[in-house]
């Protein structure tokens, strides 16, 4: 078990905690700077749990590879309707 004071200078995913604040009688605060530069304060049992990893950055990145892979989909989508739509034109299907 880590001891509150052992932590200062230690990461938790992109997280280094910079220093440490007892918030109430049995929380502690660390604040933390994060990879992306960034600074923020979190409770130092989710830091040790890996409840939280990083500022925010990390979810934004996983959203952004999201919207990539759903866009490279609708894109392709769109890209065979229109190879379908060529195969079609000028064919009279009225039987």
């Amino acid at each position: 078990m880590l001891k509150a004071e052992d932590v200062i200078g230690q990461k938790f995913g992109r997280l280094t905690v910079v220093s440490l604040e007892r918030a109430t009688h049995y929380r502690i605060t660390a604040f933390c700077k994060c990879d992306c530069g960034k600074s923020c304060k979190a409770d130092l049992s989710n830091l040790k749990q890996g409840k939280k990893k990083s500022c925010g950055c990390l979810a934004k990145e996983a959203i952004e590879v999201e919207r990539n892979r759903m866009n490279l989909m609708f894109n392709h989508n769109r890209e065979r309707k229109k190879r379908t739509k060529r195969a079609y034109v000028g064919k009279d299907f009225n039987i």
